[in-house]
């Protein structure tokens, strides 16, 4: 589908296309390729024309993707930016789980121990459903990635 000249003149088309192989390279573990196909959609002409909340959530994946490549240098630069670029939106009480997932990022990168944060974050979320969308459960790969280190 990627290389379709059809579906290439279609931006939104290119854009789930790098998307769901972000998500796919993600669930096998390829972090490596899930991140270079995050970038691609970033880089997109079109991104910006996205909606806002579905930027903020690329922004939010791309954090996940650059803890599991352990590149904390480029991962501090990129939540300056999403908490300056999406400040309106993280301090929204709908998106507290993802300002939650940010703070919760944020503390392990400084070194911090983060295991109250990460227990009330498994608390607090645990028991909602995914009311609507996100791009990956960020409970499931939160519990996962901080309970095993």
């Amino acid at each position: 589908a990627s290389k379709n000249e059809i579906i290439k003149k279609i931006p939104a088309y290119t854009s789930f296309i790098y998307l769901n192989t972000a998500v796919l390279y993600f669930q096998m573990k390829k972090y490596s390729l899930a991140q270079k196909n995050i970038s691609r959609l970033i880089l997109q002409h079109d991104f910006v024309n996205l909606d806002t909340v579905f930027q903020f959530q690329i922004f939010v994946f791309e954090l996940v993707l650059r803890i599991e490549l352990n590149q904390k240098d480029i991962l501090n630069e990129k939540i300056t930016l999403l908490k300056k670029d999406f400040k309106k939106l993280i301090k929204s009480d709908q998106f507290s789980r993802e300002s939650s997932l940010i703070d919760l990022i944020c503390e392990f990168c400084k070194g911090k121990n983060i295991e109250k944060k990460l227990n009330t974050f498994i608390d607090k979320y645990s028991n909602i459903s995914n009311d609507r969308n996100i791009i990956i459960d960020y409970l499931s790969w939160a519990t996962n990635y901080f309970k095993s280190d």
